[in-house]
């Protein structure tokens, strides 16, 4: 890869689309910027090489095997992201774009939302897609999910999934002034699954942090300029989001969602239906509340 006009918009997208080119040594500076971003990348040639414990000149390969014609490209490069990750919507106005015509049309969102699915489709690796499944899959493991201002709505939809699926899920409450006797009663058996975007937020940071010092396990759900979150997660699952609005998309975080859903289905599907039918046999005295069970 030569072009940058043609390169993924996400540094993470970037390095992981471009993985399989990359020699043994090469592979482990990309896993160190990808599992120490975004400083490893801010850091000098040498400075990276000592982390990554490889020669400057492998370095060097590796960043122009990812596209880039210096190592003052790749850092620019790597800046415009993390500046673009703490953009309000206010500054996402581009007048240039704005359409001269009232008229709506559904079809470039559209496209914007399946181009997105398809960068999430190379972004998401399936070593850790597998071992989060893995880790839902153990009921022994109490789970708890936690969103933010925007995506707490996905939390709670991936928390009605999961407590069909299995049992011990728990939503954090919304209340901060309870956190405290959430956090208290944390071990290293706990599943923290925390959804934090851009503009990205203190407090959820704070809330992952004193969850990490109890050893609890950390699953991330964030977009491709990632959380500050991303630095203490276990798994961290970049998903794309930029869209021709002053807003976000959530479509291909909800895609992945719906999937690990599936996923979890085929592999636990004979408890998860003797769940689901003690699940039905307890609705029996709300039949009447709901639409096309009632029996005559």
């Amino acid at each position: 890869m030569t072009d940058n006009s043609t390169q993924p918009d996400n540094m993470g997208v970037l390095i992981r689309s471009n993985f399989d080119q990359l020699t043994s040594k090469e592979r482990i500076v990309a896993r160190t910027l990808l599992n120490q971003y975004p400083t490893a990348g801010l850091c000098t040639i040498a400075a990276l090489a000592e982390i990554a414990n490889v020669s400057g000149p492998t370095v060097l390969r590796t960043i122009k095997k990812l596209g880039f014609k210096s190592y003052g490209d790749f850092q620019a490069r790597l800046r415009k992201e993390l500046q673009l990750g703490f953009q309000a919507p206010l500054d996402r106005v581009d007048t240039s774009k704005v359409p001269s015509s009232t008229e709506a049309t559904f079809a470039p969102f559209a496209e914007a939302c399946i181009q997105n699915i398809r960068l999430a489709h190379m972004s998401v690796n399936n070593n850790e897609f597998n071992a989060v499944i893995s880790l839902l899959s153990d009921e022994s493991r109490p789970v708890f999910l936690l969103g933010g201002r925007f995506t707490d709505s996905l939390a709670r939809y991936f928390y009605f999934h999961l407590h069909i699926l299995r049992a011990h899920v728990n939503i954090v409450p919304q209340q901060r002034e309870t956190w405290p006797e959430v956090i208290y009663d944390f071990g290293v058996k706990d599943i923290i699954i925390v959804f934090d975007v851009r503009r990205y937020q203190r407090d959820i940071l704070l809330f992952c942090e004193q969850a990490k010092k109890r050893g609890s396990h950390i699953v991330l759900f964030t977009d491709q300029w990632l959380s500050p979150i991303s630095t203490i997660a276990d798994h961290i699952f970049p998903m794309p989001t930029a869209v021709p609005s002053q807003w976000d998309s959530a479509v291909s975080t909800l895609v992945l969602l719906e999937c690990i859903v599936a996923r979890l289905n085929e592999r636990n599907h004979k408890s998860i239906n003797d769940r689901i039918k003690k699940l039905e046999a307890l609705r029996q005295p709300l039949r009447s509340d709901l639409i096309g069970n009632d029996t005559h």
